[in-house]
């Protein structure tokens, strides 16, 4: 057996407190065992063949690699030999005499290494009856015919006929996986050619990643044959179909010549769907665009498609191309509880307020409004309010505050803090006893500090205290709190009320034991029972923070501050994920915006509870398995 002393303080691997020292790997065997006296490059290139047959891994790698370090130095024999020897018959004879894979593939592996495989050769070996030894007959192939660098010639055509059959007819996910992920070495023309033929099959239900692995050496051929590229539309693999269609709209001059294509080449009896959700991806950011000429008859069309949800995602993309009609659809669907009983294609009442916010056409505000009160939808309402400067939004939210569930009352002050006089309406209400203190968190405040208001930042710290400290006063801090989370205090806290704590913290950024959101890392794996991680991670969470999950703060032209890291961005507009909603900001409307280079994990995360609470607190985090309140 082996062991391993390896540790690490935690899973950001912090060069500040990475163990040098550890690291080193033991074997542990019993007696005393003979060391093997193995001097592989004193041996000729005969015996080093015979060598990489073995079954002791470690011989038979070193004895390839060293006939592969010949064959690179031009040489055949270890230096100072005067016997010169040819391995090849010999490995092609112990080929053909594997009875596993395992001993055909080391041959094989082998004859490359002494460039003993010829095109016929492999060629040959594409109807091997193993699939092993066919997706490897692929990949050497085309490894030794690699035209990718240079783009130059075509592949031998009694090649690429052999390839096209397999891409055509081969039902092995393994093979076709080594077909594809060569493809990238071959010829446009040829790659084009195979892809294609594969992108008309049905999909691999065996295995989905496929999909993906032929989307990843497709994508890129766009400009090589853009119409035939729009054509894979109607493709069998739904994958690839959104894929398409999501590459064409997201680029602002393919969009403008080949949007069209998309909807003419549309499937019908649902199977628009993927291609639908493909160009809205696309166009994510875009409030408004030119419908292409044959909008109207798609429309017509899909409406008469009942019971399989086109309608409702052909209106979605209906709003980006300035349709009446949709906007008329979806305000109806968000104003209207669905009746009990009744069957209908619509999307629910969420999902059509979140497509007109991100349309936002004219008196949105106004219907959001008359929503904050309605319980099915008032969460995804408020959020929705913080897009609008309407001097009616604050009192509204602070009327039904009382009325709210944890989770909604988080939208709430997350809305407020969105802009300067909100958040100062915010603070009166914390000062007058209206909302609770303990309710406010650390996002919260820092989220109106990040408003950029001196007075407010100032009225922050007066009601709630300071939400920055120095690296100094962290250190206290930790140094404190080892001396009050003792063994002894946590084992007697209860981790049921420390479940609650958590779920009011921390459950909007992150999951543990399956509760809770995605916006941070998990936590269910991570060092929770090791006092000091948890003391660093809970005070001075911006010690060792990625740069992907850095804060940014985007001021918008209409006023808001959004305060999250960018998830992702393109040429259009930016997606940024604070910690109760992910927004999508078009570029054009960004006022300013600044990296922070801070953990979106605010510091001051313990001072809304008392020293009991941080204690319950730790013992849930500790706990080595779920909890139940």
């Amino acid at each position: 057996g082996y062991v391993s002393d390896w540790s690490d303080t935690g899973e950001c691997h912090s060069t500040r407190n990475t163990r040098k020292s550890t690291g080193r790997i033991y074997k542990i065997v019993y007696g005393e065992p003979e060391m093997p006296e193995l001097d592989l490059a004193a041996k000729s290139s005969s015996d080093l063949a015979k060598l990489a047959l073995s079954d002791n891994r470690f011989v038979e790698r070193n004895a390839r690699r060293i006939l592969w370090e010949r064959g690179a130095q031009g040489k055949n024999e270890p230096t100072g030999s005067v016997r010169q020897t040819n391995p090849v018959d010999s490995l092609r004879a112990a080929f053909a005499a594997g009875k596993t894979d395992a001993e055909k593939l080391k041959a094989l592996w082998a004859l490359r290494c002494v460039g003993g495989l010829d095109d016929e050769f492999l060629a040959a070996l594409l109807e091997d009856k193993r699939e092993t030894v066919r997706a490897w007959a692929i990949r050497l192939l085309l490894e030794k015919n690699d035209r990718s660098p240079l783009n130059e010639g075509r592949l031998n055509i009694q090649i690429r006929e052999k390839l096209l059959t397999i891409a055509e007819k081969e039902k092995s996910p393994r093979v076709m996986l080594h077909l594809i992920s060569g493809a990238m070495r071959m010829p446009v023309e040829d790659r084009w050619e195979i892809l294609e033929s594969i992108a008309w099959r049905e999909p691999f239900e065996d295995d989905p990643n496929l999909s993906l692995m032929l989307w990843y050496a497709i994508e890129d051929l766009f400009e090589f044959s853009p119409r035939a590229f729009c054509e894979l539309t109607i493709s069998r693999d739904p994958i690839i179909q959104r894929f398409v269609a999501r590459r064409v709209a997201s680029d602002p001059k393919a969009r403008a010549e080949f949007l069209g294509d998309l909807f003419t080449n549309m499937p019908g009896h649902g199977g628009q769907l993927p291609v639908y959700q493909g160009i809205r991806e696309g166009l994510e950011g875009v409030r408004s665009l030119k419908p292409p000429e044959n909008w109207e008859f798609v429309k017509l069309q899909t409406g008469t498609e009942h019971g399989l949800g086109v309608y409702p995602e052909t209106m979605k993309l209906g709003l980006l191309f300035d349709d009446p009609d949709a906007v008329e659809y979806f305000e109806q669907v968000a104003s209207e509880p669905k009746k009990p009983g009744v069957v209908s294609d619509d999307i629910s009442r969420k999902e059509a307020i979140e497509m007109l916010l991100q349309k936002r056409p004219p008196g949105l505000d106004a219907v959001l409004l008359k929503l904050v009160g309605d319980e099915e939808v008032q969460a995804t309402a408020i959020r929705g309010l913080a897009n609008f400067e309407n001097p009616d939004i604050p009192a509204k939210i602070l009327a039904v505050y009382p009325k709210l569930d944890a989770e909604e009352k988080q939208d709430a002050l997350q809305t407020l803090a969105a802009r300067p006089k909100w958040a100062g309406k915010l603070l009166d209400a914390v000062k007058a006893g209206d909302i609770p203190r303990t309710d406010m968190t650390a996002f919260t405040a820092r989220q109106i500090v990040n408003l950029g208001e001196k007075t407010l930042a100032k009225r922050v710290t007066e009601i709630w205290g300071e939400l920055k400290s120095s690296s100094a006063e962290k250190e206290k801090e930790m140094a404190a709190w080892r001396k009050k989370l003792t063994p002894q205090s946590i084992e007697k806290s209860d981790p049921k009320a420390g479940k609650a704590h958590f779920q009011k913290a921390c459950a909007a950024c992150h999951k543990l034991f399956g509760e809770g959101n995605v916006v941070g890392p998990e936590l269910t794996g991570s060092q929770r029972n090791n006092i000091d991680y948890l003391l660093e991670n809970l005070i001075d969470p911006s010690a060792s923070v990625s740069k992907d999950f850095q804060m940014q703060i985007i001021e918008t032209k209409d006023g808001r501050v959004v305060s999250g890291f960018a998830e992702s961005e393109n040429e259009t507009a930016v997606t940024l994920r604070s910690i109760n909603e992910r927004v999508v900001i078009p570029l054009n409307e960004i006022e300013t915006r600044t990296v922070s280079g801070v953990s979106l994990m605010p510091e001051g995360l313990l001072k809304m509870f008392s020293t009991a609470e941080v204690r319950e607190l730790v013992a849930y985090l500790a706990s080595p398995r779920a909890v139940n309140q």
